[in-house]
């Protein structure tokens, strides 16, 4: 499309940033608003096939029907020149595969976090009735400033579909899809778990957990083969965040998590060291040990090699059988759609405004359907026609259906009182309005710890599903103890019978060989009050030390030799500063930074494989 062309006399076309298998995606700018949006248009080789045209509303279609912070926001649809089109948010940042490419393997406490947010994005997803089936790396988009959004929902339907076309079961992404989707199976949200298990695999190792040269070889692999643990690949992952993965990733879907909420609240626990699997008796079961791709794969991995020229051969005629049957199919069809357009044209009539028993009458009248969704509004009244598809004066044919979209209105729930309540039983309340708790503050409070003491929005306010409400929580009373002039065992001691905890230490240096190894300072103050198991840091005396060169040599040598540096302090004791394997093949001569407790001439003692060899004076400063 020409970048320099204005859209529905709206949007700008600024620059290609993507393209797709079957849109292109444009940043443009918004003449009315002055903001960056996406607009996705569909190719122009596909405005006339009805199969992709049909995708393409689809996507409108669920995206229209949900609002939540980590999806990308649905802000306009219409079709002009023959080009349909898509306008959402513009996201400044990159997809998550372009960020895996650039870091390799991400952290687990990174890879928890963007997984969390993924998951809150399927619930919302999830619980409006849309499956995504496309959730993959290439359609996350991270924002510059770390915020998630799921994208693309083009091949997603709704659950309650009845019948799927076959070409719209193989449409995902193959190093990311389910089983049941590679199989040809009907795909449930279980299927938009086993994706997130896998796009969690590739940001914790950095590879995707199947590879192969054709598509349908990775297809097999998700039917029958195993990862390498993740174990093997980042020794450094939780066992409880292995376990998440793996649970995801299971072969059966009724074996994997069963929402998108139970996964999300596993990878918490996990990162919060509260998930062991070896310590969790419903994860240390039998059963699923025996799932454990490492454990019993093996022999079938040898039977598969055997037959796989067989099989593969086998599946690479039924896709050409297949394909060949859509080519003809789209070619007849073809034919029909341009007949019908020459004996059965109709215009798409003016519907946005309108009431919902108005479009009936309208649609009747110009003798096409009209099938009526329906979705949230933070502006437009509950009854009213938001968006239509096709938009307005574009061609039709008789009998032809136009998709509207009629406002619920706005997507608000009533804040139910949180006063009181513990951090548990507020989360249970606000998950039945869709809403999330954000403690943002524990103080200091003589009501029991964990107890809500004040929320915003507060009690009878709406919030958007969705939303998070703020609360401060009481983290009970403790005093700091005095701890000056205690020894560090002594002050650290006194802090843990407070309540408290222990924090960081920092030194000091003092000449005054009494204060050494007592407390200086400390932070909080003595009797100040605060919660419970807050952080009490102190600052430690330490002798002043001073430093000086030594210059070592050593004997020629066939073999390495042990060298050791030893401190003769002031009142006698010896001190360990220096010890080492040198190599035979090392220099002979090297030189030290050594230290000591007093200014001017000090005592060294070099030792050679254990064996006293020679006395050393150095002078500190």
């Amino acid at each position: 499309m020409n970048t320099e062309k204005l859209l529905a006399d709206r949007y700008r076309i600024a620059d290609k940033v993507g393209s797709g298998g079957m849109a292109i995606v444009y940043r443009a700018e918004d003449i009315k608003t002055n903001r960056s949006v996406a607009i996705k248009i569909l190719k122009p080789e596909y405005n006339e096939d009805q199969e992709f045209c049909q995708r393409f509303q689809r996507e409108a279609d669920a995206i229209s029907q949900m609002t939540h912070h980590n999806i990308v926001n649905l802000l306009d649809v219409g079709i002009e020149d023959g080009h349909r089109y898509l306008v959402m948010e513009y996201v400044q940042g990159k997809t998550l595969k372009e960020v895996i490419r650039e870091k390799g393997k991400m952290s687990p406490e990174v890879t928890a976090q963007i997984a969390i947010r993924i998951l809150a994005a399927l619930k919302h997803a999830h619980q409006n009735g849309i499956i995504h089936r496309d959730i993959k790396p290439q359609n996350i988009l991270v924002h510059d400033d770390g915020h998630i959004k799921v994208a693309d929902f083009g091949i997603a339907t709704k659950m309650d579909s009845e019948t799927l076309a076959k070409t719209d079961n193989v449409m995902g992404s193959v190093h990311y899809i389910s089983p049941e989707q590679a199989s040809g199976k009907e795909v449930g949200t279980a299927g938009d778990i086993y994706s997130v298990g896998v796009v969690m695999y590739e940001m914790l190792t950095g590879k995707v957990p199947y590879d192969g040269d054709t598509v349908v070889a990775v297809a097999m692999q998700h039917l029958r083969g195993a990862p390498v643990p993740i174990s093997e690949l980042s020794p450094n992952v939780p066992k409880g965040l292995i376990y998440v993965v793996k649970k995801a990733m299971e072969k059966d879907p009724k074996n994997r998590y069963q929402s998108a909420f139970d996964m999300a609240s596993d990878i918490r626990a996990a990162m919060a060291g509260e998930l062991n699997p070896e310590l969790e008796p419903n994860v240390a079961d039998a059963q699923v040990l025996r799932r454990m791709p490492h454990i019993r794969k093996l022999p079938e991995r040898r039977k598969w090699r055997v037959t796989r020229g067989r099989m593969k051969k086998a599946i690479q005629i039924g896709m050409l059988a297949l394909m060949t049957l859509l080519v003809f199919g789209g070619l007849a069809l073809g034919g029909i759609g341009i007949y019908n357009n020459i004996m059965h044209s109709a215009t798409a009539p003016d519907l946005v405004g309108l009431e919902e028993s108005a479009v009936l009458r309208v649609a009747q009248k110009e003798g096409i359907k009209a099938e009526v969704i329906y979705a949230n509004h933070p502006s437009i009244q509950a009854g009213q026609v938001v968006f239509q598809a096709p938009v307005a004066d574009e061609p039709m044919r008789k009998g032809d259906t136009i998709v509207v979209t009629i406002s619920k209105g706005p997507n608000t729930f009533t804040v139910p009182a949180l006063i009181g309540q513990t951090s548990a039983e507020a989360v249970a309340n606000l998950q039945k309005i869709g809403a999330v708790l954000t403690v943002v503050e524990r103080v200091v409070s003589a009501e029991p710890i964990d107890t809500i003491l004040t929320q915003t929005p507060a009690e009878g306010d709406h919030i958007a599903a969705g939303g998070a409400v703020q609360v401060t929580v009481s983290g009970g009373i403790a005093t700091v103890p005095e701890l000056e002039q205690m020894t560090v065992e002594e002050a650290i001691a006194a802090i843990f019978a407070a309540g408290l905890t222990p924090g960081s230490k920092e030194i000091l240096t003092t000449t005054d060989p009494q204060r050494v190894g007592q407390v200086a300072a400390q932070k909080p103050t003595a009797g100040a009050q605060v919660v419970q198991g807050a952080i009490v840091s102190v600052s430690v005396y330490e002798a002043m030390r001073y430093s000086g060169e030594l210059t070592v040599m050593l004997p020629e040598k066939n073999e390495g030799l042990q060298v050791k540096i030893i401190y003769i302090t002031p009142d006698g004791r010896e001190e360990e500063q220096y010890s080492a394997m040198h190599a035979a093949n090392e220099e002979e001569e090297f030189t030290l930074a050594v230290f000591g407790n007093a200014p001017g001439e000090a005592q060294y003692w070099l030792y050679l494989d254990g064996e006293a060899v020679e006395d050393v004076t150095v002078v500190l400063e």
